[in-house]
């Protein structure tokens, strides 16, 4: 029901008609902003939950279809009308005749929350106190993924090999490490084989 090929809908169905003064959006057309749209944002969370469920592929999916060059191509760079290479804050929703039409560029916080679903959900490798976690929600079309992550000073050159087993097994310099967070290293570089 929210999802197209650009990514959910914030809600369906829409508000039509005249919205009384507290509906949330007040003066949107069915499929804009709020009122139905993709919001780009609100996606990039549900690209977090997916992988927070281990749903790889879904979680893949939802990140894919929201990459602004996807986009352009889908829809056709004139009716998307925007650059091609920058995230918009949302894209005109399924009900509405501009299905596929970009929202607002280069103001949104969606290229930084996309960072952060690929990097620290999809690659899994997040900043903790304790050192750096590498849990992968990688789909099993990802095989084998190499990563190099500045952590506390240190180079983290990272390998995961990904049989989308879901159990990972990590190797800090060649020695198992317990558990999936890796401890800091006080040196200038160390290589980490995760295998999953």
């Amino acid at each position: 029901m929210l999802d197209s090929q650009y990514g959910l809908a914030l809600l369906a169905p829409a508000y039509t008609g005249i919205p009384e003064p507290t509906d949330p959006p007040l003066g949107s057309s069915p499929g804009t902003n709020e009122n139905g749209s993709i919001f780009c944002h609100a996606n990039t969370w549900a690209i977090i939950a997916e992988c927070l469920l281990g749903r790889a592929d879904r979680a893949l999916k939802y990140y894919r279809q929201l990459i602004p060059q996807v986009v352009s191509e889908t829809a056709g760079a004139d009716l998307y009308g925007r650059e091609p290479y920058v995230f918009v804050s949302s894209i005109v929703g399924p009900v509405n005749e501009l299905f596929g039409t970009g929202g607002i560029s280069w103001l949104t916080g969606t290229a930084s929350w996309m960072y952060v679903a690929a990097t620290q959900y999809l690659l899994g490798i997040r900043p903790t106190l304790d050192g750096l976690s590498v849990k992968p929600c990688l789909p099993a079309s990802l095989p084998l993924v190499r990563v190099r992550r500045r952590f506390r000073g240190c180079q983290y050159d990272i390998t995961i090999e990904n049989s989308g087993s879901g159990h990972c097994a990590l190797e800090l310099d060649g020695q198992p490490v317990d558990g999936t967070t890796l401890p800091v290293v006080t040196g200038k570089q160390a290589t980490v084989h995760c295998r999953c």
